[in-house]
């Protein structure tokens, strides 16, 4: 098991990606298929929170 703290970047570019294949999809499929553990704390949920809240999202 691989324990991973994803930046919000990741997150926003796997968001956005259109091509499937892409590292930040990829990352994210991993997560989604359980093949990497997302590490987070108040801080990270915080920051995608805010992130994620904004207009253009």
């Amino acid at each position: 098991m691989i324990f991973a703290v994803l930046d919000t970047n990741v997150l926003i570019s796997a968001a956005l990606a259109h091509n499937k294949y892409s590292i930040p999809y990829s990352v994210f499929r991993g997560v989604v298929e359980r093949r990497f553990v997302p590490l987070v704390d108040d801080n990270i949920v915080r920051e995608y929170w805010e992130v994620f809240s904004r207009p253009k999202f």
